[in-house]
């Protein structure tokens, strides 16, 4: 058990980096609801830069970031800038002519372990991802980052809310820009920097929601400049949707080299293209779901990407509705039929002709007789079932056909009984 006041002291250091856990905004943007449909393991995380598309921009550093630097301070000269304009935010402190800061806050800083000479595969050995999970064990090494606290030479340590107070100020300065000495070098390391507010294990975790309070703070800080994601390649994507099997002409310029990837694959996977005086052109058939898509990777993209469907005619059409027709253009002699865009459900009912009206079907004659048969039955006449045989009224005599006469002379008769 600790006494209340020691609270905020301990732990005193980041240097067992695996102790800590920290949220960054990059993993703040990439928490996203699990898909309650997906089976197994549910990522929670969204997508992120890759390293075939993004590179690392390191904080610039005079004399090291260049081929054959060497590095003469243990800390970058930003980072001591700033922790030096702390120091003199003390009331009462001054500065004398050879600009060291005098009855200012006393500054404790963390010292990271000392090492020894090596290469690139035994420095990143000494600092491996699954321990240092936050880069601050590298960053302490290569001096982009510093852990300290100030002290009050009357009242002691400077507390969080203190603490946390002096750092705003800072930044409202340094910000401010004007006559600030210290504004032009804050400025260009701005999308570097990150300030990492420590919290007491006690406070880390509440049972209620409510906000951090600058008590929840531990009298530590530390300021880092980490490297800030460039991305080198773009990303777009194209949809189409329409009738499938529909053909569709897609029309772009390129000033830069670009990847093309088509969906779904029609067998020719990536294809890479390069810049050329006219638009390049692309036709896409839009499969049985009517649903295809252009995927483009480049350093630069194609500001518009203009998508013309297109139909193949047996004849020549009829002039087209005015409504539309400023949108299609057609090519006699190939016999096609293009739009500028993709037309919708109302414009495509213009551009199908009207269907005939259907005519009536002429009456049909019976054979032998003159005349036209007529539908309408007498009301006195018998109605006729298909599925058993002829009935007639009781009241006449059952009727009887005679054969037609023919050359033989046939005289037989056949007689329908009830």
């Amino acid at each position: 058990m600790l006494p209340a006041e020691d609270l905020p002291l301990v732990p005193g250091d980041t240097l067992n980096t695996s102790q800590w856990e920290a949220w960054y905004p990059g993993a703040v943007q990439r928490r996203r609801r699990p898909d309650p449909t997906a089976q197994g393991v549910r990522d929670e995380r969204g997508p992120w830069y890759s390293w075939q598309d993004s590179y690392l921009e390191w904080p610039e550093w005079e004399g090291v970031t260049r081929p054959g630097g060497k590095r003469e301070t243990p800390l970058h000269p930003l980072l001591e800038r700033l922790v030096e304009r702390l120091r003199g935010m003390r009331p009462g402190s001054g500065t004398d002519p050879q600009g060291r800061i005098s009855d200012g806050y006393a500054a404790a800083l963390q010292i990271s372990p000392p090492t020894l000479p090596n290469d690139l595969a035994d420095f990143l050995a000494s600092c491996p991802p699954g321990a240092d999970r936050y880069g601050w064990g590298a960053l302490q090494r290569l001096g982009l980052a510093v852990t300290f606290s100030l002290h009050d030479p009357v009242t002691g340590t400077v507390r969080g809310p203190k603490l946390l107070e002096l750092l705003q100020g800072l930044f409202t300065q340094l910000e401010g820009g004007g006559s600030d000495p210290d504004a032009a070098a804050f400025a260009a390391f701005r999308r570097h920097l990150h300030v990492e507010l420590l919290f007491q294990p006690g406070r880390s975790v509440q049972l209620s929601e409510r906000p951090a309070e600058g008590d929840d703070l531990l009298a530590l800080v530390q300021i880092s400049l980490r490297p800030a994601v460039r991305q080198r390649l773009r990303y777009r994507a194209v949809t189409i949707s329409g009738r499938s099997n529909t053909e569709v002409e897609v029309r772009f310029a390129l000033t830069a080299p670009c990847s093309l990837v088509e969906r779904p694959d029609s067998g020719t996977g990536q294809a890479e293209l390069e810049p050329q005086p006219a638009p390049i052109t692309r036709t896409v058939r839009l499969p049985l779901n009517g649903e295809a898509a252009l995927l483009l990777r480049g350093a630069s993209l194609p500001a518009t990407v203009e998508v013309r469907p297109s139909a193949r005619l047996s004849v020549d059409p009829k002039p087209f509705d005015p409504a539309i027709a400023s949108l299609l253009s057609y090519d006699a002699g190939r016999k096609l039929l293009s739009a500028g865009t993709m037309l919708s459900a109302a414009q495509m009912g213009l551009l199908r002709p009207p269907s005939p009206r259907p005519t009536s079907r002429p009456r049909r004659a019976w054979p032998g007789r003159s005349g036209t048969r007529s539908s309408a039955r007498p009301t006195s006449a018998p109605t006729t079932s298909p599925s058993r045989p002829r009935r007639w009224p009781s009241c006449s005599p059952p009727p009887t056909t005679a054969c037609p006469s023919t050359s033989s002379g046939c005289g037989s008769s056949t007689t329908w009984r009830r």
